[in-house]
C-alpha cells in the first residue's frame, strides 16, 4: 500500500463500483429472452439493443487520454455520474429508446472503469503488489457477474425489471458522493501527455499485438454469454435454471479473481495469462457437448479460465508500457467495445445462420489465436520473471 492518505477506503470503493458496473453489465444477458418479450423483439434480435452500450464503450480512450492530462479521480467520477443518468433513465422512462440511450451512457461508464479504475488502484499500490489488487478486481467483477443472474431474475419476476435500474441509480448516486469526499486525487506520471505522444503507442508491435490479442479473447462476451441464455431457453431450460448456469461460470469466475491473486505474482502474470487462455478453448468446446452435471462442471471450469485470462489482460498491458498506462488501458477497452459492436452487428446474422455452434466455434478460435498471440507478444516478460 502507498502513502496516501484514505488509499484503503479508494481500493474498497474502486472495487465495488467494478461489482456495480460488472452487475448491470451481465444482469442483461441471462434475461434476454425476458428483455425481448418485454420490448417485443424477436428473441434472437436482443442483441441489437446492446449495440449502443458498445458503441459508446468505444469512446472510453478519450476519458483514459483526459485521466492522463488532468487526472483519475476526475475522469472516475465523471464515468460513474454518466452510469448514474443512464440507469436513471431506464428506471423513469420505460421505453425501448430511454433503454437504449441508458445503456449506451452505461456502456462508456464500463468499459472506461475497466481501464482507468484499474490504473487508480496501480498507482496505489506498489508495482510487486499489483497481482494482487488485479485479483481483488477481479473478484470484484466476478462477484457481479455472480450475483446478477440470481438478484436479476428474482427483481425482474417478482418485483419488475425496472426495479434493477431504481436500485441501480440509487446505489451509484450514493457511491458517487462518497468518491468526491474520501478518495484522494493521484497524479498520473505522464500527466503531460499530448494527442502526438499518446499516438506512439499505436505504432509499437507489442502494443499493436497486444490490441489484437485483446480483441480475439473479447469474443464471447456477445457470442457465447449473450447467446447462450437463448440458446438454452431453445432447449427448454426454464429461466431459474439458465440463471443457474450461468451463476455456476460467475463461480468460476470468482475463483479465477481468487487465482490471480495467489498466483500472478508467484508465477508471473504473463505465465499465467498465456496457460490459462491456452486451455479455454478445449474447455469450452467440452462445454458445448455437454450435459446435466457436466454443463455445471464445464460452466465452472470455461468462467475460471476465461476469467483468469481477460482479469490479466490489463495488468499486462500495464507492463508493456511505460507511459500513458491510463490511455492504453483505455485502448484495451476500446478494443473490448468495438468487438461488442461488431459482434451485436453481426451476431444475430451468424446465430440464424449456425445456431450457438457456429458462434462458439468462432469463440473458442479466437480464443486460441489470441493465446498463440500472447506467448509470443509476452515473451519478454516472462523472461524477466526467470
Amino acid at each position: 500500500m502507498s502513502g496516501h492518505k484514505n488509499g484503503l477506503l479508494a481500493i474498497v470503493l474502486i472495487l465495488i463500483v467494478q461489482f456495480v458496473v460488472t452487475f448491470e453489465m451481465n444482469v442483461v444477458m441471462p434475461l434476454a429472452p425476458f428483455i425481448a418479450e418485454l420490448y417485443e423483439i424477436p428473441y434472437h434480435q436482443v442483441t441489437y439493443m446492446n449495440i449502443g452500450y458498445a458503441f459508446f464503450g468505444m469512446f472510453a480512450p478519450i476519458i483514459g487520454y483526459n485521466a492522463d492530462r488532468v487526472g483519475l479521480k476526475k475522469m472516475i467520477l465523471f464515468s460513474l455520474l454518466i452510469f448514474a443518468l443512464g440507469s436513471t433513465l431506464i428506471a423513469n422512462v420505460p421505453s425501448l429508446v430511454a433503454y437504449v440511450i441508458g445503456r449506451s451512457f452505461m456502456g462508456l461508464s464500463f468499459f472506461t472503469m475497466l481501464g482507468i479504475g484499474l490504473s487508480y488502484l496501480s498507482l496505489l499500490v506498489k508495482q510487486e503488489r499489483l497481482g494482487v489488487v488485479s485479483g481483488l478486481h477481479r473478484v470484484a467483477f466476478g462477484l457481479g457477474v455472480f450475483i446478477s443472474p440470481m438478484v436479476g431474475t428474482y427483481l425482474a419476476e417478482n418485483i419488475g425489471f425496472f426495479s434493477i435500474y431504481q436500485i441501480l441509480s440509487i446505489t451509484m448516486f450514493g457511491i458517487l458522493i462518497i468518491l468526491v469526499v474520501s478518495i484522494p486525487d493521484i497524479e498520473n506520471a505522464s500527466v503531460s501527455s499530448s494527442i502526438h505522444n499518446v499516438s506512439t503507442l499505436l505504432k509499437g508491435k507489442k502494443e499493436r499485438k497486444m490490441m489484437i490479442a485483446t480483441f480475439l479473447m473479447s469474443l464471447p462476451a456477445i457470442f457465447f454469454f449473450n447467446y447462450l441464455s437463448v440458446h438454452l431457453n431453445g432447449l427448454g431450460y426454464t429461466s431459474g435454471m439458465i440463471a443457474n448456469i450461468y451463476t455456476t461460470i460467475a463461480a468460476g469466475s470468482v475463483l479465477g479473481g481468487i487465482a490471480i491473486i495467489t498466483f500472478a505474482d508467484k508465477v508471473g502474470k504473463a505465465e499465467m495469462l498465456v496457460f490459462v487462455s491456452t486451455i479455454a478453448p478445449l474447455v469450452l468446446i467440452m462445454f458445448y457437448f455437454s450435459s446435466g452435471l457436466a454443463l455445471f462442471l464445464f460452466g465452472l471450469m470455461f468462467g475460471f479460465l476465461f476469467d483468469s485470462a481477460t482479469g490479466l489482460l490489463f495488468p499486462v498491458g500495464s507492463m508493456l508500457v511505460k507511459q500513458y498506462k491510463a490511455t492504453f488501458l483505455t485502448l484495451l477497452s476500446l478494443t473490448m467495445s468495438f468487438v461488442n459492436v461488431v459482434s451485436n452487428i453481426i451476431g444475430p446474422t451468424i446465430y440464424a445462420f449456425g445456431g450457438f455452434a457456429l458462434t462458439l466455434g468462432i469463440v473458442a478460435s479466437g480464443i486460441a489465436v489470441s493465446s498463440f498471440i500472447l506467448r509470443y507478444n509476452t515473451a519478454h516478460l516472462r523472461l524477466k520473471n526467470h
